[in-house]
């Protein structure tokens, strides 16, 4: 069948059927999707596990077809199985009254086979070059199973892109930029610096995004939040060992698993309508897990209009790429990249739904919520000192097929 995201890119053993499908919102230029980059190939092949390898031949040469004529297709699966990621996702930004101030969705989250395809295929020559910003990710370990993770492993040779890129370490504070609010600072183990399958190198904004509207819903109110990275000790060599200054390794090579972990130190800070309920909340809950590592230190304190802590402070640079020539938002999130003088990087930083979100789904469904299909929204995030104007993240509306973690209260 014709696909444009799988669940089989990962695991080839699942059961739940791919989609085809696009976004289905209007979504801003400046964010990355397969809705918004000019991609090449849309659809893909793949087969079940009963079928053979050539069906498999034969589904390759539809989706040529399908591509060559840019036809549209669509297929959302009516089953939906019990191993399948979800997440519970918030519809409203702020609360309103009643007993429940938030309402929810339930969201499973796959990457676009032709986003992935357009990075590697634009990402190919850094690659050939051995390009320290560029680095390949085996997702496929046996090459004879390459066609069960979808065609687009067998054109990859079972590998995908990643864009990599370090933190500032050397960002001094503005002695200026006061806060009022609840700092916690924490230090994981073992972590998730990889954004989606296109970016490595920082923890990305949806899983602390994510983390924040918990504590909302347990809290009953809007939090915006702050996150300061002061030191990333990387598991892997994936990046030179002084950051961009390094040689550049020109050893090309792939990724392993533990390469996407590391030790990092951040601050996150927080506010809300009710810093004091915040600070409660937090110091009787006990935080184990976090970015997908492990929370070995956490020490929270209250900040009364001073100073924030050190610390390269992460924002939404998206819209600064309108002073970048590019053909579109992947375009000139790789060349700000590729610049040494800007600490820019790709950040998953949201969700675009592949269709309206649907009741009754299955029992499956974890609280009954409506459902829906949707891949990950990727921005570019960048690097300064703490700003009261610049650094802050606020969560948007679900509304119009997109949700974004962003600097402006009003977007997304």
């Amino acid at each position: 069948m014709l696909v444009t995201h799988a669940q089989q890119l990962i695991d080839p053993n699942s059961p739940q059927m791919p989609l085809c499908a696009k976004p289905i919102g209007n979504i801003p230029n400046h964010y990355v999707t397969s809705a918004t980059t000019n991609i090449e190939r849309r659809y893909w092949a793949w087969v079940p596990r009963d079928e053979n390898i050539h069906d498999f031949e034969r589904w390759v040469d539809e989706a040529f077809v399908a591509n060559e004529t840019n036809e549209q297709r669509r297929f959302i699966p009516t089953e939906f199985y019990r191993n399948t990621r979800q997440s519970i996702i918030p519809i409203n930004s702020k609360p309103v009254a009643g007993e429940q101030p938030f309402s929810y969705y339930s969201i499973s989250s796959l990457e676009s086979l032709g986003l992935l395809s357009e990075i590697f295929e634009r990402t190919k020559e850094y690659r050939e070059h051995g390009y320290y910003h560029t680095r390949l990710l085996t997702l496929c370990k046996n090459p004879r199973d390459n066609f069960r993770h979808t065609e687009l492993m067998v054109e990859q040779h079972g590998s995908v892109s990643v864009l990599a890129k370090s933190i500032d370490k050397f960002i001094e504070n503005d002695p200026q930029a006061l806060f009022t609010g609840i700092g916690v600072r924490l230090v994981i183990e073992n972590a998730s610096i990889l954004s989606g399958f296109v970016g490595v190198g920082h923890p990305n904004i949806t899983s602390l995004g994510t983390y924040v509207a918990n504590i909302e819903k347990s809290i009953g109110q809007s939090i915006r939040f702050s996150i300061g990275l002061t030191d990333v000790k990387y598991n892997g060599d994936f990046l030179p060992k002084d950051g961009l200054t390094g040689k550049v390794n020109k050893r090309l090579y792939s990724l392993k698993d533990t390469e996407f972990g590391a030790t990092i130190t951040l601050v996150l800070l927080l506010q809300g309508s009710d810093n004091r309920a915040l600070y409660e909340y937090l110091q009787t809950q006990e935080v184990k897990h976090l970015c997908g590592g492990e929370v070995i230190s956490r020490e929270i304190g209250v900040f009364n209009n001073t100073p924030a802590p050190q610390a390269a402070y992460l924002y939404d640079a998206s819209e600064s790429l309108n002073q970048i020539e590019g053909q579109d938002a992947l375009a000139k999130i790789m060349e700000a990249q590729n610049d040494a003088k800007l600490f820019i990087s790709i950040n998953h930083v949201g969700y675009a739904a592949l269709e309206q979100p649907v009741a009754n789904r299955s029992p499956r469904i974890r609280n009954n919520l409506e459902h829906c299909w949707t891949e990950p929204v990727y921005g570019a995030v960048g690097q300064q000192v703490f700003d009261n104007n610049k650094t802050w993240w606020y969560r948007s509306d679900f509304k119009d097929g997109l949700m974004t973690w962003c600097n402006y209260p009003s977007a997304g």
